[in-house]
């Protein structure tokens, strides 16, 4: 449905993360490169699990009455590489026409019947939504990152963006919701003798509105905030590695006071096993 790829850059999945929200993450830092560190225990499905958290307050449902989402990108980035460091800038602008979204919802009672794409409730009360089309939504943004080789087995990597986008829809242009104007992430990472390695990384998320009115008016906000992981992982076969880590080790929690907030999930620890045929 989307002709473009780079349509949404830097956009937040349709499907935000959170119990009743989101938060727009940067890419994920490749804390490796090659090395067997990539992608840091799955850090990729933490995002995921978040958004899989969104069904436990609401439910959201498909709609038959969707259009098409179409848009015009355009971006000019350059990349610039040396023996131990490589670093990139990209300057887009996306223009979307009927935009696919959810984050029109919540999970008071009460005031769901008065959304748009409010259909009604489940038997144990929750609120049910379906996919609606924004009519026009325009972002223009800066992604960059920076990779560099500190030392033997030592490296570093960053990733910074910065997005301003806004409902075109209306007279006149609002916030979209869940969609920080600031993100980023810095990866630090260990690479031993080929068995063993380790990383940690700092993960920022500025602020956000998260209920914005047509009007603009009485819009809800939450400051920004940061989250700390650490890993490690040991390659026990050729084909076998083993990852484990502490995510959001300084435990730093959101939790909703009012219908539109996002809960940000707590200090929690993970363990995986991959194999590589």
């Amino acid at each position: 449905m989307l002709d473009d790829p780079a349509s949404r850059r830097g956009l937040s999945s349709p499907v935000p993360a959170g119990a009743a929200g989101a938060c727009a993450a940067p890419a994920v830092a490749d804390p490796a490169g090659a090395t067997d560190v990539a992608d840091p225990a799955g850090a990729t499905d933490v995002a995921a699990a978040s958004r899989a958290a969104a069904t436990r307050a609401v439910t959201i449902v498909g709609s038959p009455e969707l259009d098409p989402e179409t848009s015009g990108a355009s971006e000019l980035g350059v990349q610039l590489a040396q023996d131990a460091w490589r670093a990139s800038v990209t300057v887009f602008r996306n223009d979307l026409k009927d935009m696919i979204d959810i984050t029109s919802r919540t999970a008071n009672r009460e005031q769901a019947p008065g959304f748009p794409n409010f259909v009604g409730f489940l038997p144990d009360g929750r609120p049910i939504f379906r996919y609606q089309n924004i009519a026009r939504v325009r972002t223009v943004g800066v992604e960059s990152s920076l990779r560099a080789q500190l030392g033997a087995g030592v490296g570093a990597q960053a990733n910074y963006t910065y997005l301003d986008s806004t409902n075109r829809s209306g007279t006149t242009p609002v916030p979209l919701a869940y969609q920080p104007s600031h993100s980023g992430n810095v990866t630090l990472d260990w690479q031993g003798t080929g068995r063993l390695g380790a990383y940690v990384t700092v993960q920022y998320f500025g602020h956000q509105y998260t209920f914005v009115p047509a009007s603009g008016v009485n819009m809800s906000e939450v400051d920004g905030f940061a989250t700390v992981d650490l890993g490690a992982n040991v390659r026990l076969t050729p084909t076998l590695l083993l990852r484990g880590g502490l995510l959001n080790a300084a435990d730093r929690r959101l939790d909703r006071t009012v219908s539109d907030d996002f809960n940000a999930d707590g200090r929690r620890f993970f363990l995986s096993l991959a194999a590589r045929f």
